[in-house]
C-alpha cells in the first residue's frame, strides 16, 4: 500500500510539474538495477522468476530521472501483480543505433485484445483487471501522459493467458 501511494504521489507530481523536466545523465545500468532491486523481494515471495538483461555493459543516458522511476515502477509493479507464482518478469534494456529502449515482458493473466486499445485510457480496467486484482485504471494512463511529455512511446502487446509486453521506446 506504501508503494502503490508513494507511486500515486509521484505520477500527480510529475503532472503537476510537467512542463518542468529535469534532465540529466544518468549510467543506465546503475539505473536500471536499482530500479529492479526495489522489486527483487517482492517477486521472491511470490515466487515469481524476475531477470534484468540489457545489450551493453555501460552506456550514458540523458533523462529525468523521478519520472522515468515512476513509469518503470507503475509498469513493472503491474507486471508482478499478474503475474501468478512460478511465472516471470523480465525487464530488457537495448542500445539502439540512436536511443535506448525498455521492454517489460510477464507471463501474467494477459489482456483481452477487445480491451488492449484501451489500457492507457483514464479509469479503463479490463475484464480480467477486475476479476482478478484491484485497479484503479489511472496507472497506465498517467504512464501515457508523462511518456507523452517525455517524447518516449509507450505500447503494449499481450495475448490472454500467455502475458503482456510493454515498450518504451523514444520517439
Amino acid at each position: 500500500l506504501l508503494r502503490l501511494t508513494t507511486n500515486l504521489i509521484n505520477f500527480e507530481r510529475a503532472d503537476v510539474y510537467s512542463s518542468e523536466l529535469y534532465i540529466s545523465e544518468h549510467e543506465l545500468n546503475t539505473f536500471m538495477n536499482e530500479i529492479f532491486n526495489a522489486f527483487q523481494q517482492y517477486a521472491n515471495i511470490k515466487h515469481i522468476n524476475f531477470t534484468y538483461e540489457s545489450n551493453f555493459r555501460y552506456m550514458n543516458v540523458w533523462f529525468d530521472k523521478e519520472k522515468m522511476e515512476s513509469i518503470l515502477k507503475n509498469i513493472i509493479s503491474n507486471a508482478l501483480k499478474y503475474t501468478p507464482e512460478n511465472g516471470n518478469v523480465q525487464i530488457f534494456v537495448s542500445d539502439n543505433t540512436d536511443s535506448w529502449s525498455v521492454e517489460v515482458r510477464d507471463t501474467g493473466i494477459g489482456i483481452p485484445a477487445e480491451d488492449l486499445p484501451r489500457i492507457f485510457e483514464k479509469g479503463f480496467t479490463g475484464y480480467n483487471g477486475r476479476e482478478n486484482k484491484k485497479s484503479t485504471g489511472i496507472g497506465l494512463y498517467l504512464c501515457k501522459n508523462i511518456m507523452d511529455k517525455l517524447q518516449w512511446n509507450i505500447t503494449a502487446d499481450s495475448e490472454v493467458g500467455r502475458g503482456t509486453k510493454i515498450y518504451l521506446t523514444k520517439m
